[in-house]
């Protein structure tokens, strides 16, 4: 009689898993679903930017050639300004070239965080300052393509394809003037190659747009878009 009482237990809870999932089954069919859009924005470095004044100060660059510096002190300004993220933004553009050429990004960052930035003017609240290098190359030449001749036949051929290798370091970093602390400091960075008849300064303005939205995601935190399912009868 034992031996019959425990495998009715054993059997009993072997089918508990299959029972609760016959229900959860039961449940779902007759629910429904409804998605709900979700926008929420991550916490930002300071809680009170917008009360706060922003002086963009001294910027570097590896290559006077091209004014990849003044172009994107421009284009922050701008973003700043239409996003009302401080309370006053005041600029020089003050450009200057990095001496060495073999100086990297990090390096130039490591120079800039161990400056002395109290003795500086205490005229504003935060001090934005950074360096961009830019450099694109002529990547031009000629490819062996398969094509299909008159005959049918797949045959190699070469073929002239327009290519520009690029790459782009952006280098940032807020420091609070009076206290020296460092709020921001990064370097953000891409690199690639565009085919077809591509310009360097068109491309350069993509990719600059690209790295500054996340530097302004990073210091007013990011806005999150997502959906949320529920689950309704």
């Amino acid at each position: 009689m034992k031996k019959t009482n425990n495998r009715l237990f054993v059997v009993s809870i072997c089918c508990l898993p299959i029972i609760m999932l016959f229900f959860c089954l039961m449940i779902t069919g007759c629910a429904s679903y409804k998605k709900i859009p979700i926008i929420y924005r991550m916490s930002p470095v300071l809680t009170d930017l917008g009360s706060r004044s922003l002086e963009i100060g001294t910027f570097y660059q590896k290559s006077s050639g091209f004014q990849a510096v003044t172009d994107t002190i421009r284009i922050l300004q701008r973003k700043l300004e239409k996003e009302k993220v401080f309370r006053d933004i005041h600029y020089t553009l003050d450009v200057k070239t990095i001496p060495d050429e073999s100086t990297t990004i990090q390096e130039m960052m490591d120079t800039l965080a161990a400056t002395d930035w109290t003795s500086m003017s205490q005229d504003v609240d935060l001090l934005l300052t950074g360096a961009v290098i830019y450099v694109a190359r002529d990547r031009s030449g000629y490819d062996s393509e398969w094509q299909l001749n008159q005959y049918g036949y797949r045959v190699p051929k070469k073929v002239y394809k327009d290519r520009l290798s690029f790459e782009l370091e952006l280098g940032l970093l807020l420091v609070e003037p009076g206290s020296g602390t460092v709020i921001i400091r990064e370097v953000y960075e891409d690199k690639g190659l565009a085919e077809g008849a591509a310009d360097e300064i068109a491309v350069f303005y993509e990719l600059i747009e690209k790295q500054l939205k996340k530097f302004l995601d990073n210091l007013q935190g990011k806005e999150i878009r997502s959906k949320q399912y529920l689950l309704y009868r």
